[in-house]
């Protein structure tokens, strides 16, 4: 027996399982909202036949919409947006009303708000 192995057991079949399965919803959601905002920037695509994306929270708020939630870490890796870049977006997202911000630090993650933000928030835009 190794001596410096930890004295915990290994993971029961169905807990691995579940972490695999975890890992491969998060990889899948993230090609499948790579995909989409590819597509939308081809010629001919959705992009082409309305005004591309004006800003950084634009952005952010049209991967959100894909894919229901992430992390800012997830966001910025997507969006190839830099860090400050990217918080700054949610930060106004958020303020705006058109995300909400769930967990704390390492488990922090940003959904789309589930009602149109208030009337006069949108006039202060």
């Amino acid at each position: 027996m190794n001596e410096s192995a930890p004295d915990s057991p290994l993971l029961a079949p169905s807990e691995r399982m579940r972490r695999i399965a975890d890992l491969l919803t998060k990889a899948i959601l993230l090609s499948e909202s790579n995909r989409a905002l590819q597509r939308e920037d081809r010629p001919g695509g959705p992009a082409s036949r309305s005004a591309p994306f004006e800003s950084d929270a634009e952005r952010v708020l049209q991967y959100l919409r894909i894919t229901g939630c992430g992390s800012p870490a997830t966001i910025r890796h997507a969006l190839g947006l830099s860090k400050a870049t990217a918080y700054r977006a949610l930060a106004r997202l958020a303020t705006d009303g058109h995300v909400v911000v769930r967990g704390q630090t390492r488990t922090l993650a940003y959904h789309l708000a589930e009602r149109e933000p208030p009337a006069e928030k949108l006039a202060l835009n």
